[in-house]
């Protein structure tokens, strides 16, 4: 069975500090990354939820 639908990777940058401005950043396993605990995903998944809720109300906003 087929059902159509969409869904997003969302990859956090690390915060552009001054050392690591001029980094490049590599994705999908290549790079190094350190593991999520609950309360951090917890927190991270809060955030992206009120920024997506905004994005959502602003696009309403303007009735596209």
């Amino acid at each position: 069975m087929v059902v159509p639908h969409v869904h997003f990777h969302l990859i956090p940058r690390p915060g552009l500090t001054p050392e690591l401005r001029n980094r490049s950043f590599t994705m999908f396993g290549r790079g190094q990354r350190t593991e999520l605990d609950d309360e951090e995903a917890v927190v991270l998944a809060r955030k992206l939820r009120d920024e997506l809720r905004k994005e959502i109300a602003r696009l309403e906003g303007g009735k596209l």
